[in-house]
């Protein structure tokens, strides 16, 4: 007599990386330098990066299709210049912004709850990097420089469930 032994795997969930920011203005654009460094080194399957410069309802739209999302970006949370944080929506107050300044200046939390709202509804993360300056140039500030392979491991370490 055989015994067959049936072992159900859970499927990888479908991640989606979005590095945010305006590349044009200094630190606004770490979110793309650790997206592109990300893509660059390579992920697991199933797992897309893209850049969502225009932040924003657009990320919505992206959102779509995946389980968990990862938002990287240049967020202001208080803490010295370079610092790296991960929270979730949960850990998340209405004056969070995806692009400061911006003609489309939209709160993240207001994107996350529209996409719950348009049944778009991923686990996400977010991982934010302090910025030290945002204006016109194309180059991280040294703090920030120094923080994009820490942040590159943080979302390396969400993406393998840690």
């Amino acid at each position: 007599m055989m015994l067959e032994m049936t072992a159900t795997v859970e499927p990888s969930p479908r991640t989606l990386i979005i590095g945010v920011g305006d590349v044009r203005r200094s630190d606004d654009g770490v979110g793309s330098v650790v997206a592109e460094r990300l893509l660059v080194a390579g992920l697991p399957e199933g797992v897309t990066v893209t850049e969502g410069a225009a932040g924003g309802l657009d990320l919505v739209i992206e959102m779509e299709d995946f389980d968990r999302v990862i938002i990287i970006g240049a967020f202001d949370t208080g803490a010295a210049p370079g610092t790296v944080t991960v929270f979730t929506p949960d850990d998340l107050d209405a004056g969070t912004v995806v692009v400061a300044d911006s003609p489309r200046r939209v709160s993240l939390v207001d994107v996350l709850e529209l996409a719950t709202m348009a049944g778009v509804a991923p686990e996400a993360h977010i991982v934010a990097v302090q910025p030290n300056m945002i204006a016109p140039g194309y180059e991280l500030t040294e703090e920030v420089e120094g923080a994009v392979e820490e942040a590159c491991e943080a979302v390396r370490g969400i993406v393998r469930g840690e």
